[in-house]
């Protein structure tokens, strides 16, 4: 279930930043269109510190101004069909991952929980 969470954070992470320095490149393709961004490690430890901490205090507002629209992902299994996210239907999707059951705990640990156990911003 670990690999669901990662899942779902990740293409949301990778959406999301904003690279302005030079030092590497990453190649991000889409069926649809090729992007090219720079992004470094400092990029990324910035914008995850940002991040994270609008996740933990669900400030959903600074989540949507961090998220290139429409985000694409897919249900909880990797084989389940892809789908678009838009700007409009964020706040619900956001909220029913946040809030649904890692699956790796008996106590029922929200994903949401295992965010703020997990993923230290240092």
């Amino acid at each position: 279930m670990q690999k669901t969470i990662c899942l779902l954070l990740m293409p949301l992470a990778l959406s999301c930043i904003n690279a302005t320095k030079n030092q590497e490149t990453l190649t991000i393709t889409d069926n649809s269109q090729n992007l090219t961004q720079m992004v470094t490690n400092d990029d990324f430890q910035s914008f995850w510190i940002d991040f994270r901490n609008a996740i933990i205090s669900l400030d959903y507002v600074k989540l949507i101004e961090m998220t290139n629209f429409p985000l694409k992902s897919h249900g909880k299994r990797d084989e389940d069909p892809q789908f678009l996210i838009y700007k409009d239907r964020f706040y619900y999707f956001l909220k029913v991952c946040l809030n649904e059951d890692t699956g790796m705990t008996m106590d029922g640990e929200t994903n949401l929980a295992f965010i703020k156990k997990n993923f230290h911003t240092g």
